[in-house]
């Protein structure tokens, strides 16, 4: 079953009762493959994390959705934002982001919102989606 919906990501509001996420899906295809469903998943996981431990924030919005030509992820949240600068030994959690896109073929952004805040914004275009079925079906194949 497809990780990406709003029933499971919803879970995520049990499991941080002490802020407010709001989950806006738009039309999305039941599985994007495995590799990339989890990917965006983890990384939806990992910003939810982030705003409420280190951004301290009590609203968390959460955006999935399908243009023409890729799939977007926002986390946003009303949290203290990013500091100017990360620590070498810290922002751990964003590397593992930067990776984890990076693996798909897509890319992530994260950025201080005008009105406070951050954003983290992970995109994966269809060639990339397409190109990652292609590697699942020949791995299937295999076993």
């Amino acid at each position: 079953p497809c990780l990406l919906n709003p029933v499971t990501i919803a879970g995520f509001q049990r499991r941080h009762s002490d802020a407010h996420i709001m989950v806006n899906f738009g039309a999305l295809a039941d599985s994007y493959g495995e590799t990339i469903d989890l990917a965006l998943y983890r990384c939806i996981q990992e910003g939810i994390t982030n705003a409420i431990r280190h951004g301290k924030a009590t609203q968390v919005v959460i955006q999935l959705k399908e243009q023409i030509r890729r799939i977007m992820v926002t986390v946003t949240d009303n949290g203290m934002g990013l500091p100017k600068t990360i620590p070498q030994q810290k922002g751990m959690g964003l590397r593992i982001m930067q990776s984890r896109a990076g693996m798909i073929g897509g890319t992530l952004e994260v950025e201080n919102c005008p009105s406070g805040g951050a954003k983290v914004v992970c995109s994966v275009s269809r060639k990339a989606i397409d190109k990652q079925k292609v590697k699942n079906r020949a791995r299937e194949t295999k076993e």
